[in-house]
This record gives C-alpha cells, structure tokens and sequence, in this order.
C-alpha cells in the first residue's frame, strides 16, 4: 500500500515538472536562437555579407556591432558597413559608427562591408567579426566565407579580445575552397572574429587603421618634460655658439688689432724697457704655446739675472772648458712670482749661493724640475690667461660631469617614481655638453688671447726698433732688459747684432752688470749663443725627469 502511494506521487511530480518547463518563457540569455552567415568577397575588396537570423519563438535577438574594432598589433580597424537590407521581421541600421540588427523572427540581414582587407608580406589577411556583439546567447553560429582565389590559407575564428583569445569549435576549407566556421554555444556579448590568408593581390587592400595610445610611459613627453628639453637645447646651442666663437678668436689671436704701447718708459731717469701689462718672458712663452719648455726657463734664468736676482759669469773649468756660474746676487723677495721663487730654490739648492752649470750636466746631477710647469700653469690661471691647465681638465668639465651623473640618477629616480624621466635625460644631456664644452673651449681666455696679441705687437716692435734714436747708455739699458723676451721670441740672433752696436762702457761701467765674460775686446757677447743652448739642454733634461718613475 505504500509502496504504491510513493509510486504514485513520484509520478505527479514529474508530470507537473515537466508542465512547468513547457510553460516557462524563453529568456533573452537562453542560448536557443541561430546565426548563419555567408560572406562573399568581390573583386574589388567589398565583403558582401549576408545573416540567416533565426530567433527562438517569442525571442527578439539584437545585435550591435562597433564598426571601430581594436584588433592585434595594439591597433583600431576602421570598418566602413552600407547597402544594408533586410527581409522578415527585423531593422538593420549602420551610421557609419555601428551596425545594430534587431530580429523578432526568422530574418535576412544584407550589407557590404568595406575596410577588411589589408596586405601583410606577401599575402593578404581578410578579418571580420562576423558575430560579434549579439545581446542574447545562439545555440549555433555558422559561417561561409568565398573570394575569387580558390586557394585561401590558415582560416582562423577566435573569441574574446586580441591577447585573451579562444579557437571556435570548427573552422576549416572544404575541397571547393569554400571556408567554413562553427560555433556552438555563443555567449552574449562575445567578440567573435573570422580570419582568413589570401594570396598577394587577390582583391585591393582597403583596411585603415589607428595605433591606440597606451599608457603614458617615464619616458614620456610630458610638459615639464618639453620644458627641460627646450632648455636643454637653449644651454647646447648657447654652448656650441660660445665654443665656436672662442675657437676663432683663439685661432685668430696674434692678428687682433690692438693698440701697441711703447715699450720704452721714458722719465726724468732715463729711458726703460716694459713688456705690455707687465708680463714675464716665461709667461710669454707658456701663454702663445701653451706649454712650459725649455726656452721658457731659460729665458726665466736670464730674466732672473736680467732683473738683478742672478749673476751670470764665464769661466774654465778642470778640463779647460768653457763654463758658466750662476751666482745669488739678491735674495727672493716679494716682487717675484710665485714659480720664480720655485725655480730659484731649485736652481740654487739648499740656500747655496751658487752652481756651475757643468755640476748640472753631470750624469750624476738630478735638476728636478717637474714642479715647474705646473706652477707656470697655475700662475697663468691666476692672472687669467688660462682658463684650465692644458695638461688637466677644466672646472666647467668637471662641473659637468657632476650634473651628468647627478642627472642619470634624477633619470633613474622619475622613471621607477613619478615619471617624466626625460626631465632626467635633460639634466644629463647638460652635464655632457658642459663637459664637453669645457674640453673644447681653448685654453686661453679673451684676456689670454689679448696677450697674444699685445706679444705679436711688441715682436714686431723689436724687430722695427730704431736704435739710431737712442743715446749709447740708453740703448744698452733697453736691449739688455729685452733679452729675456728675445730669447722667448726667437729673436737671439737679431739681439746679438743689436748687442754688438751697444758700447757698453758709455756709462763709465765696461760690460753689462748681470754677465761677466771673459773675452777679450768689446765682443762680450762671443759666448752668449753656447750659454744659451747649454741652458736649453739642461732645463729641457730637468723638465724631462717629470716623465720618469722617481726613486
């Protein structure tokens, strides 16, 4: 008896279930309706297209379709959809922006489509996202595609977003050429694209397309980034000018045009020699070659006697040679330079009061001078000639160097922070080129370059010297201050013609108070030439041992 009562209810149940379904209505998510589309490409690249929409009874499917469609290579495909008809319960609108069908009934939908064609190598790639967009879920979705080759290659039909992508159930080219697609089970609202390879210039290629703009990267133009890279390249145009003015006129110097100033002082004393702003023999030299050589010091030593500080005397030594002694006659004082001071305490070691110049000949002799050149250096800088040592790098190179660096690490701070990196690249991009301005500016200053030129002015002056104007003791008190200037100048031999006129005892005192010789007569100046080339050796030598290890 129960067992019969159970049987019964079980069976009410299930008819009243099943009453139940048949009665429920058809919603717009159920996946019952079907798409057939056929797609045909004409020969001058418009893909006909044509949908078999077949709702479920009491279903309405709409579809909207984006005619701007993001596909593969970060890009936006422009379609272009006119012509469009349709037949059965349906409207089917494209402006030009969108495609929207709507179906309340078994329907034809027809359009052209323009824009799906596009060349890749040497092939052409036709895509369509033929069932794309529908607002309700279809059971099955299948497609044609024809086009006048009968050889398409690799068909492909994806779902979802280009990088996110799936493969359709089926998609495949039968033996007539005709491609054919099938999906089953299409969810709402799912991006579905057919794609298909056609030999090179099956049909016109006609698909346009535009990049989509990503995310700003650290390395993007932004406006403080704009900001910093016009700057930028103010700093290196104003650099580059500077650069290439400075090169010209240093290129130039010797010939500027200059007020040349007579270089004898004449007063109630008498006539003297001055060199134009008070310049030195050996700064003479360093600053038109900017280098410390031999004849640099030597010309020093005569300037040294010259100026009354040395006292220069030939003499014999042991193997009856000619030598030379080199006495103290004043000690150093503060009208010297600095590198002077240097020099003389090198020269006359250990406060002694003198040397022969063979003592520093010898093997055995060891005249460092490696000091020198860089007190030289230091002294042009201080007087504003030089604007770097030329054997080092200047302060405006290492000044940018240090904001090369400083902007490299700004560089790498924007670019894992806020961003706008390129502020970063600016600041470096200064550095490098005030870095590389300070190598290449010349080593001379404008007021460096104008010594040359007032040096050039009183070469020229020497050479013109009327010394038929000059009464004998004045004229042996102005040749015998500009010796150190014409050994510098290259101009010894025109000296020693000069020299040879003077009359050295016109006032009362035979010879020239800074050298004593040991020649007979009035040609005092017979070994003047061999001191000369004897100092060259020995200063150039002392130069020399700053190139070697040191013991």
């Amino acid at each position: 008896m129960t067992r019969g009562v159970t049987l019964r209810l079980l069976v009410c149940l299930t008819v009243g279930a099943g009453w139940l379904m048949a009665a429920a209505p058809v919603h717009a998510d159920d996946p019952v309706g079907t798409v057939a589309v056929a797609m045909n490409l004409a020969d001058d690249g418009t893909l006909n297209v044509t949908e078999t929409i077949t709702p479920a009874k009491d279903q309405v499917l709409q579809r909207h379709l984006a005619l701007d469609v993001a596909v593969e290579g970060n890009r936006i495909q422009h379609f272009e959809v006119d012509k469009v008809a349709g037949t059965g319960d349906t409207e089917a609108v494209a402006d030009g922006k969108s495609l929207t069908v709507t179906a309340r009934g078994p329907a034809t939908v027809a359009y052209a489509v323009r824009g799906a064609v596009v060349d890749i190598g040497d092939r052409q790639q036709v895509t369509w996202p033929f069932a794309s967009g529908w607002g309700s879920g279809l059971r099955n979705v299948t497609a044609s595609f024809v086009s006048p080759t009968t050889k398409p290659d690799s068909p492909a039909c994806t779902l979802g977003a280009p990088g996110a992508q799936t493969r359709c159930t089926a998609a495949q080219i039968d033996h007539t050429g005709v491609v054919r697609v099938q999906q089953d089970q299409l969810a709402p609202d799912t991006v579905a694209t057919f794609t298909i390879m056609l030999p090179a210039g099956t049909v016109p290629a006609n698909a346009t397309f535009t990049a989509i703009p990503g995310p700003q990267g650290p390395f993007a133009l932004t406006w403080p980034s704009i900001a910093a890279l016009a700057g930028f390249g103010v700093i290196a145009v104003a650099l580059a000018g500077w650069v290439i003015v400075a090169r010209r006129r240093d290129a130039r110097a010797a010939g500027i045009a200059v007020t040349v100033a007579d270089p004898l002082l004449r007063d109630e004393t008498g006539t003297r020699f001055a060199a134009p702003d008070g310049v030195l023999p050996g700064q003479v030299g360093t600053v038109i070659d900017l280098r410390v050589d031999a004849v640099d010091m030597t010309a020093t030593i005569v300037d040294l006697a010259v100026r009354g500080y040395l006292w220069i005397a030939e003499t014999t030594g042991p193997d009856g040679q000619l030598d030379w002694q080199i006495s103290r006659r004043a000690p150093a004082d503060g009208l010297l330079t600095a590198y002077e001071t240097q020099f003389l305490g090198i020269l006359l070691a250990d406060d002694s009061e003198s040397v022969f110049l063979s003592a520093l000949q010898t093997p055995g002799s060891r005249l460092d001078l490696s000091s020198i050149p860089e007190a030289m250096y230091a002294d042009a800088l201080l007087n504003r000639w030089f604007r770097r040592s030329p054997e080092h790098l200047g302060t405006l190179t290492y000044y940018g160097i240090g904001v090369l660096l400083a902007g490299l690490v700004m560089t790498a701070v924007l670019a894992l922070g806020i961003g706008s990196a390129m502020i970063g690249v600016s600041v470096a991009g200064v550095g490098a080129v005030c870095a590389l301005a300070g190598m290449l500016l010349p080593v001379r200053t404008a007021r460096g370059q104008l010594l040359v030129a007032h040096v050039s002015a009183l070469r020229r002056y020497l050479r013109e010297l009327n010394l038929d104007a000059l009464a004998d003791e004045e004229r042996e008190i102005v040749l015998t201050r500009a010796a150190p200037y014409a050994v510098v100048l290259g101009e010894v031999a025109e000296w020693l013609k000069a020299m040879q006129t003077v009359d050295t005892a016109a006032d009362g005192s035979p010879g020239i108070d800074w050298y004593e010789t040991d020649s007979e007569g009035k040609d005092f100046t017979a070994h003047l030439p061999a001191l000369l080339t004897t100092l060259d050796g020995v200063m150039a030598r002392g130069a020399h041992l700053r190139n070697l290890p040191q013991d």
